[in-house]
């Protein structure tokens, strides 16, 4: 009789070589696909594909309302999927630069693994509870927003919003805030357009005409929104403490004057400069207590921050 055969070794390894062969193929074909999907989706999305599938916290849809985006920039508001967040968490997402801010866009339109092209934006903004300081949340939501719709810009559309700003900023060579937001981005090796594109958008009412005819795609009233702004708790006090030293200069002079003509001997001058000294320590005092209230203001972003000497 015919004995039983011991399989052939052959045949079984041969079919192992196959299956992993085909695993080694196959998995990365897979895996490559996916990238491609996530990244090709993330960037095919329309405005309205993103306002359809994205239901926005009440919180977030109140700073998009209160701010009179339009459906393009609530399209690229809610694609970085907004969230507010405090403490520690807020420090390690957004305080990577050493920039104190309200709030941070991280990710970017790019390419990623292989050169695929990826769409991986977030918007983080920081909780405050503070009554004080609880309205900056509208003013830092529209300029993380407009973050989001510079990096969406195609390159030529880029280059003239480029063009635009540069002409903006010479019309401005004497508003320190622009020319030391532009020197601290280039110390940071940052694209001041990008952060001056969110700065001019969100802050100043009186922009040359095409420069705010392009800011129309975004807001329905974005002198609303620059009102929003410049009145927040936190940009109100930094106002504040600009007039204050304002004042405080003009009065420098004319009190030494008068200092140096009553000790002279001029008795007569002694009410006036009674009377200056009194506005001067008033201004003063103003001064500090403005001061210490910005200064709680960024110790909610960082605790450990501490001013400078001198103000």
């Amino acid at each position: 009789m015919p004995q039983n055969q011991p399989p052939k070794k052959g045949r079984g390894c041969l079919k192992i070589f196959l299956i992993v062969a085909l695993i080694l193929i196959v998995l990365p074909i897979l895996l490559i696909g996916g990238f491609i999907y996530v990244g090709l989706y993330g960037l095919m999305q329309s405005d309205e594909d993103i306002l359809k599938n994205y239901q926005p916290p009440p919180h977030i849809a109140e700073i998009a309302e209160r701010t009179t985006m339009t459906t393009k920039a609530k399209g690229a508001f809610y694609r970085g999927d907004p969230e507010f967040i405090s403490g520690e968490s807020f420090r390690k997402e957004c305080l990577e630069s050493g920039e104190l801010a309200g709030g941070c866009k991280k990710g970017k339109v790019g390419k990623g693994l292989f050169g695929l092209p990826t769409q991986t934006i977030k918007i983080y903004l920081l909780q405050i509870d503070d009554p004080r300081f609880r309205d900056n949340r509208f003013g830092t939501g529209a300029h993380e927003m407009l973050h989001v719709a510079y990096s969406r810009l195609g390159t030529k559309e880029k280059e003239k919003v480029n063009v635009l700003i540069d002409q903006e900023i010479a019309n401005r060579q004497n508003d320190e805030s622009i020319t030391a937001r532009v020197e601290a981005m280039k110390r940071m090796k940052k694209n001041y357009y990008d952060e001056l594109h969110a700065f001019f958008g969100t802050d100043y009412a009186d922009l040359a005409v095409e420069l705010d005819e392009y800011y129309q795609r975004y807001f329905t009233d974005r002198r609303k929104l620059v009102a929003i702004s410049t009145t927040s708790g936190f940009n109100i006090r930094v106002r504040k403490l600009d007039q204050l030293k304002v004042q405080l200069t003009a009065l420098e002079p004319r009190l030494r004057s008068l200092e140096s003509q009553v000790k002279a001997g001029d008795e007569s001058k002694i009410p006036e400069f009674n009377s200056l000294v009194g506005q001067y320590n008033s201004r003063v005092a103003e001064t500090n207590r403005v001061y210490s209230e910005i200064k709680e203001f960024y110790q909610y972003i960082d605790p450990a921050y501490q001013p400078p000497a001198s103000r």
